[in-house]
């Protein structure tokens, strides 16, 4: 298993090599209080990570919008708080596709 800093460096570079991202967030990014530290470009990095691993064909087309949601939420305190309101209870339905999904603690 590799440390966390070592799978940070690979994703971060994987990222950089596929679309020339430069902007490597800062460390210890860990309270909410810190997010501000973030910023726009840092967070469209993260966002091509994701779409590259959930294979997804893009972050951004029709309905979805991961870019303007993950900077929403992580650069805006305000809409942060909208969607933490929204959220409050809400739970993933018991059945359906999502049912294959499992975590490893390995």
């Amino acid at each position: 298993m590799i440390s966390q800093a070592t799978a940070q460096k690979r994703i971060r570079d994987a990222v950089n090599d596929y679309a020339g991202c430069k902007d490597a967030p800062p460390s210890n990014v860990t309270s909410g209080t810190c997010y501000e530290k973030l910023n726009k470009f840092q967070v469209i990095d993260a966002v091509v990570a994701m779409v590259l691993y959930l294979d997804l064909a893009a972050g951004s087309a029709g309905d979805l919008d991961l870019y303007k949601v993950n900077q929403a939420y992580l650069l805006d305190p305000v809409m942060r708080e909208q969607i933490n309101s929204l959220l409050e209870g809400w739970e993933l339905p018991a059945s359906g596709p999502h049912e294959a999904i499992t975590l490893s603690s390995t």
